[in-house]
């Protein structure tokens, strides 16, 4: 049998197991390769800390586009600081220059809103910032910024240049503010040249370029500012931006001229610092009567105030600082003089603020070189002719009542005023020096005769008692008077120049006594033969103003013919609207109160005479009239003639027939209405029922528009949705009137004399209105009658009525708040709070009061401040009144 040959194979040398390890070279190469191709960028950036930096996993941003990301955290060897490690991509391997700027974004609250709120899910990441094209030396070692840098300026931006002593709470990114309203941006803030002071470059948004002026004032608004005095604590804030973060406000004068880009104004601490930016220095007589606060007033304009008093090394006189507004700045000069002018009352108006302003510091402007130091008198300066008015000198023995100020007046007309009195020592009299004004100058000659119109006088005789009255506002203020006689013509002479000097004569009759008088007569024609016997007086609400001279019977003997004198000086009670009936001397009232008799002079009850009224409209007499009508009796004379001239500038459906109105009652009506010639207003001529007469015809009274208005707070004057606009009459106080203006604008409506108010000062209105209530543990208690930007326009004043029942309730203690909106209050731990009055303080804005068990009760017209916030310890007071409580509805 045969057996199969073996095939012997040869089997490779090289076995398959040998192929994993190249395979794996060839892999790790490429894993390699790949590694160094993907990799970044090692850089380090230097922070002071690492808050919020998270290795592995903080990011590099670069406009919202991740371009690395943290790969560790070190700490510098002295502790004073940490170097965050980061891999940037290579794609930004060109701009890795010493030109890129690092910071790291949080949540920041800024001037346009509040930014970085993604980090508070995603985590805090560095911001990387670069120029467009690759510039500056190649770095890997950069310091990292504390915040944002300052961005640049956009070209039509307007940028200008700030001083300060120090940044105070300015950064670049707060607001620049002008009447509260954003116009700008604080871009940098830097130290200066010299090292002493900061920096501050700000710009203006393009359409708020031409605010800026030359004269414009910078004032730091950042935070809360308090200033405590003797009129109490003073709390300032401006917006809560401001508050918080920062910022700077401003105003300028209209008058002055746009200022250049780049211009450098200084930034003042305060705006009341802004407004007093000079500093004086002034050497005082040692007196009670100035006091750091004391006013400085040029003319009639206040210019500054006392700031700090000390006694000299001496003790003979005081030294001190004042600060003047800017504008007085170019009577800064040697010539000028200061001195102190002691407190005189002023009744000339009512008007709190002077009657308690007391002794004040007076300028007057002189030549030289400009100083800041000067020596106060204690009398007024010499006295130098200037200006265009005419200074004419009154001497007399006796002051009678006569002060700076006191007017001079010609035929009513104030035509000048007193401007200084001395006692002259060696010739025991008074030597005045009054001003007459440029246009009244042809008055004047050689000839004129002043005499003293302030006094009282009383004359009694058979004829009765006779006495010369001035007006009301003479008797309290002075006045002195320039003579005329009867027609109202002067005796000729020459004309005068500045330092002219006449006697002073001390009443009307002495005047007269060197000065014969030409009667001014008027003729009254009666369709009766009852007239007045010669001599008979001519009465002015029961004040004897002239005296009948004649009476004759008319040619056609239909009735008689009379005529009357007028004295002099109550020419300017007659119009051509005057009018006149016969009066018995004796007048009877009757109602259920009894019987009322008054009577005027023995003579008028006697023989009778005749009286007159003259309403508000009318021209005044220039010559003698000789058509007057005299009326049998009053009643006949007052049926429906008007009384009143009222000016009405608001259009209005009010028309003839329209009603006038005290409290709901109809009293009077509007008997006719014209348009002025400029069409521009209208002429209500009223009559009001003789019983109201005299308690209407006040100088303190308003007729005030009353027409239908709807709003959230309901229908305000429902009346007039059906009667249509009508005149209501809100009673005054004070001297006789019978012009006014119809209030149509219910801000200006004042207090009734007999109302219980208080006045509210506060930085700005808010949302209150006329009408928003007042509320006491959120019972209304009054309302907001009317408000006014003060007078130097900074702050508002805002006066309250408060009821009769409960001003009890109102104290020098009492606290009040704007209670207008909502108040919310979020925390952690209590979490969210809201908190409001009312709904209608929500709507219509509001205020509350706060009262402790402390305090006194204050008189109508007291002052306060308004507080924007309240304070939490007010929820305490709980006060137990000692009178019966005003809460009752009895």
């Amino acid at each position: 049998m045969e057996h199969p040959k073996p095939v012997i194979q040869k089997e490779s040398k090289l076995s398959g197991v040998w192929l994993l390890p190249v395979i794996a070279l060839v892999l790790a190469t490429w894993l390699l390769y790949k590694g160094y191709r993907d990799s970044g960028i090692p850089i380090k950036v230097f922070f002071p800390d690492a808050h919020g930096i998270i290795a592995n996993k903080t990011k590099v941003k670069f406009r919202g586009m991740e371009v690395g990301r943290v790969s560790k955290l070190s700490l510098l060897n002295d502790g004073s600081g940490v170097y965050v490690h980061v891999e940037m991509a290579k794609e930004t391997a060109p701009y890795l220059t010493d030109a890129l700027k690092f910071w790291l974004v949080k949540p920041r609250a800024g001037v346009g809103g509040i930014s970085g709120l993604e980090t508070l899910v995603s985590g805090a990441y560095i911001q990387v910032d670069a120029p467009f094209q690759p510039t500056g030396k190649e770095a890997r070692l950069f310091d990292g910024l504390l915040s944002p840098p300052a961005t640049e300026i956009p070209e039509v931006f307007v940028t200008h240049r700030l001083v300060s002593d120090a940044a105070k709470s300015i950064s670049p990114g707060v607001g620049v503010y002008y009447r509260k309203l954003l116009v700008g941006e604080v871009h940098d803030v830097r130290l200066d040249e010299d090292l002493q002071g900061v920096e501050i470059i700000f710009a203006l948004e393009p359409q708020y370029k031409d605010l800026v002026k030359e004269d414009s004032r910078f004032w730091n608004v950042s935070g809360v500012r308090a200033n405590m005095g003797m009129d109490g604590i003073l709390v300032e804030t401006d917006s809560v931006t401001s508050m918080v973060l920062g910022g700077i406000a401003f105003n300028s004068p209209k008058s002055s001229a746009v200022a250049n880009e780049n211009s450098v104004f200084p930034l003042y601490e305060s705006l009341e610092m802004a407004r007093t930016a000079i500093e004086v220095d002034l050497t005082i007589p040692a007196t009670e009567q100035v006091r750091v606060g004391t006013k400085i007033f040029f003319h009639e304009y206040e210019a500054g105030k006392i700031t700090q008093l000390n006694w000299s090394k001496n003790f003979k006189t005081l030294v001190g600082k004042a600060r003047l507004n800017q504008q007085v700045e170019p009577l800064l000069r040697k010539g000028t003089k200061f001195w102190i002018q002691k407190a005189a009352v002023d009744l000339s108006s009512i008007d709190l603020s002077k009657l308690i302003q007391g002794t004040t510091i007076q300028i007057k402007p002189g030549q030289g070189e400009y100083t800041n130091r000067f020596q106060v008198a204690t009398m007024p300066p010499e006295i130098q002719f200037e200006g265009p008015d005419l200074d004419l000198f009154l001497i007399t023995k006796e002051r009678q009542g006569l002060n700076v100020g006191t007017p001079i007046v010609y035929r009513g007309q104030t035509i000048g005023k007193v401007e200084s009195i001395r006692f002259e020592t060696k010739a025991r009299q008074f030597k005045i020096h009054v001003v007459v004004e440029e246009s009244y100058q042809e008055l004047i000659s050689d000839a004129s005769i002043f005499y003293n119109m302030s006094s009282v006088k009383l004359k009694v005789d058979f004829d009765g008692i006779a006495a010369s009255i001035p007006q009301p506002k003479q008797i309290l203020t002075g006045a002195i008077g320039l003579y005329s006689n009867s027609n109202g013509e002067q005796k000729t002479g020459k004309p005068v120049k500045d330092g002219h000097t006449y006697s002073l004569f001390e009443d009307y009759d002495a005047a007269t006594s060197v000065y014969p008088e030409t009667s001014f007569q008027i003729h009254l024609n009666s369709a009766s033969f009852a007239s007045p016997t010669v001599g008979a007086p001519l009465l002015y609400h029961q004040f004897q103003v002239g005296k009948v001279k004649k009476v004759s019977l008319k040619k056609d003997a239909s009735g008689t013919e009379i005529q009357v004198i007028v004295f002099p000086e109550y020419q300017q009670l007659l119009k051509t609207s005057s009018t006149f009936w016969l009066a018995s001397g004796v007048d009877v009232e009757a109602s259920l109160k009894g019987l009322k008799i008054s009577t005027g002079s023995i003579k008028s009850v006697l023989v009778g005479g005749i009286a007159f009224e003259t309403p508000s409209h009318g021209k005044f007499l220039k010559k003698p009239k000789t058509s007057f009508t005299l009326f049998e009796s009053k009643d006949k004379a007052m049926a429906k003639v008007p009384q009143f001239q009222l000016t009405l500038k608001r259009n209005s459906s009010l028309s003839n027939g329209a009603s006038v109105q005290y409290r709901g009652q109809k009293i009077g009506e509007v008997i006719d209405s014209t348009w002025t010639p400029d069409f521009q207003s209208r002429i209500l001529s009223v009559w009001v029922e003789p019983s109201y007469l005299k308690k209407v015809a006040r100088s303190n009274t308003q007729f005030i528009l009353m027409r239908p208005e709807i709003s959230l707070r309901g229908v305000q004057n429902p009346g007039a949705l059906i009667t249509g606009d009508f005149l209501s009459v809100e009673v005054g106080k004070g001297a006789e009137k019978f012009f006014f203006d119809v209030i149509d604008d219910p801000r200006d409506i004042r207090p009734e004399a007999n109302a219980f108010w208080i006045t509210l000062v506060a930085d700005d209105l808010g949302s209150l209105k006329v009408g928003s209530p007042l509320l006491y543990r959120k019972i209304r208690i009054g309302e907001v009658k009317s408000y006014y930007l003060a007078p130097t326009a900074n702050h508002v004043e805002i006066i309250v009525n408060v009821e009769l029942r409960y001003r009890s309730l109102v104290k020098d203690t009492s606290k009040f708040w704007n209670a207008s909106g909502l108040r919310v209050e979020a925390s952690l731990f209590n979490g969210l709070k809201i908190d409001s009055e009312s709904v209608e303080t929500i709507v219509g804005g509001g205020i509350a009061i706060a009262t402790p068990e402390e305090g006194n009760v204050v008189q109508a017209g007291h002052e306060y401040s308004l507080y924007k916030i309240k304070s939490d310890s007010w929820d305490n007071w709980r006060p137990h009144l000692k009178e019966k409580h005003a809460l009752s509805t009895e």
